[in-house]
């Protein structure tokens, strides 16, 4: 495993725990070890990168706190997820996120193309 704990590169991984990469990282890192499949060369952001930038945001925390509260209206619910998109969408990626994320996309300096997926 390389340096990183936020981002593991797909090809070099033996395997990845949904816990760790999610579904779909965990899926690409297991059939890219069969033979004959090819899979592109990929990297995946880890579900511990999310929680840390979860983490470094109080205002989320509160928004998931209220969440589960048993009496919780509707309403609510939807002004509170409302509420954690924006903050999500309008916060920057912590920079030890960045620098991971930095570090694997450079690998990839002469392709222009890219899939993402969540």
């Amino acid at each position: 495993m390389d340096h990183n704990t936020f981002v593991f590169d797909l090809q070099k991984e033996q395997s990845l725990s949904n816990d760790l990469v999610g579904g779909k990282g965990s899926n690409l890192c297991q059939i890219d070890k069969i033979s004959g499949i090819l899979v592109p060369q990929a990297f995946c952001v880890s579900t511990d990168a999310y929680r840390y930038c979860i983490l470094q945001n109080p205002l989320i925390n509160d928004r998931l706190r209220e969440l589960s509260h048993p009496d919780i209206t509707a309403v609510q619910t939807n002004e509170s997820a409302q509420q954690i998109r924006s903050v999500i969408e309008n916060t920057q990626l912590p920079t030890a996120v960045i620098k991971e994320i930095s570090y694997e996309l450079f690998k990839y300096h002469d392709q222009q193309l890219f899939a993402i997926r969540s």
